[in-house]
């Protein structure tokens, strides 16, 4: 005997935590830089909707914020909060448009510290997937993004990685990708090979 009970369309999730780690601090404005010690408090909340519009079609929505203690390298206005983390992500996933390719777009926005500096990254990304063969597959997305860095303290020697990582522009990218699976099994192969090409095109003609 089986009994069989429908999972609940809506869900929620949601916590709180701390993080503690040593950051690069200015006593003075202008001054130099020390590191100090410092806790901030986090937290999270996501919402989710599967089954949207009486299909397989599913909804997201995550959100998480991070609350620092104000220091003159980072302080932004009167409060006594300084440069605060937090990121905003909403996914729509649709498993087959027009029965031929599953497909998500997700938009994003997020502030976030690092050692040296800081960011704020927004962008969209548009993503279709589609097997074609038993073993063969294909991808295809679409990307744009924009970054902006504040509070930067880089080294000279660091500022290519950063550049390359953190690219201070506006990127307009389509992406394709071709993968052959011949694993003998998808969760615990023990013999086959996965074959992948995959490619990027960036150019201010489209963006």
């Amino acid at each position: 005997v089986v009994a069989v009970e429908e999972a609940a369309p809506t869900s929620i999730g949601y916590g709180a935590g701390i993080e503690a780690g040593r950051y690069l601090r200015q006593d003075t404005p202008g001054g130099q830089a020390t590191e100090r010690f410092e806790l901030a408090g986090r937290g999270f909340f996501e919402v989710g909707r599967q089954n949207l519009f009486g299909s397989t079609r599913s909804v997201n929505l995550f959100t998480r914020l991070s609350l620092r203690p104000s220091g003159v390298a980072q302080t932004t206005g009167g409060s006594d909060f300084g440069f605060n983390e937090y990121r905003v992500l909403l996914s729509f996933r649709d498993p087959s448009v027009f029965g031929v390719a599953e497909t998500r777009v997700t938009g994003y926005f997020e502030q976030a510290v690092r050692s040296s500096f800081n960011f704020v990254r927004r962008g969209v990304l548009a993503e279709a997937a589609r097997r074609v063969r038993d073993r063969v597959s294909l991808a295809g997305s679409y990307s744009l993004s924009e970054v902006r860095l504040y509070d930067e303290r880089i080294a000279p020697g660091d500022r290519p990685d950063i550049d390359r990582l953190f690219p201070q522009l506006r990127l307009s990218k389509f992406s394709l990708a071709a993968r052959l699976d011949a694993r003998d099994d998808l969760l615990d192969p023990t013999r086959g090979y996965v074959v992948g090409v995959d490619s990027d095109l960036g150019a201010r003609a489209i963006g």
